[in-house]
């Protein structure tokens, strides 16, 4: 049975409504978590911007209550592969939706979308902006993207065994912040409690704010034992 530390950090940016949002969702179901983690952002100074981020997290938000939580209370086989399929299948739906509303409103249709699925020890990433796993390579802390990098919005399946620490930052935080500065203050080879995380990635977000204002900003760090 896995544990899960969980932090968020959003900045709205100036003056206006914000392109992006960010949501961290959890549940316990049959002792087991079952967590969602989204940043999703419109274009900045586009047309609404604010209506991207929002409709496509009110969407999969809706499905992982409505749809996903029923599903993990009735079965013990909802693997990471299972999980992968059923969030792929809604996400073509809320995408195809979105583009269906964004024209009628005349509203620009770009976003960009990360996110974390994680059931018990499995878990899907999963968008067109960087999903990073911390960790070590040759003996040195390294940010790894388990995404492909495209613009299509892609998935990863895969299982935690141990321990593993997930971090997802939109572009101004990826700006603002350094890949080192990243790993000094969160990537640790044994877990943080959740406060000490929280407190660090808010830490961040504030000198992400200093270093690029008026931008918004947003990022979410989460940390799973198994």
């Amino acid at each position: 049975m896995s544990e899960v530390r969980s932090a968020l950090v959003w900045e709205r940016g100036g003056v206006g409504v914000s392109p992006l949002t960010v949501t961290l969702q959890e549940a316990k179901v049959r002792k087991k978590h079952l967590v969602m983690a989204l940043l999703c952002e419109g274009e900045e100074g586009g047309v609404c911007p604010q209506l991207p981020a929002g409709y496509l997290c009110e969407s999969l938000v809706g499905w992982f209550y409505n749809e996903l939580l029923p599903i993990c209370k009735r079965s013990s086989e909802c693997d990471a592969e299972r999980l992968k399929i059923l969030l792929l299948e809604q996400w073509e739906r809320a995408a195809r939706e979105w583009k269906e509303y964004a024209g009628k409103r005349a509203c620009s249709e770009e976003v960009r979308i990360g996110g974390i699925l994680l059931w018990d020890s499995f878990f899907v990433v999963f968008g067109n902006m960087p999903v990073y796993v911390l960790n070590r390579r040759f003996n040195r802390p390294r940010k790894k993207n388990l995404l492909s990098g495209t613009e299509i919005v892609t998935f990863y399946a895969g299982e935690v065994s141990g321990f593993i620490s997930f971090y997802v930052e939109n572009e101004a935080m990826r700006q603002g912040i350094k890949e080192e500065e990243v790993l000094e203050s969160l990537y640790v080879e044994t877990p943080m409690n959740e406060q000490r995380l929280e407190k660090r990635l808010t830490e961040l977000g504030s000198v992400a704010r200093e270093r690029c204002p008026g931008k918004p900003i947003g990022a979410v760090a989460l940390e799973v034992t198994s």
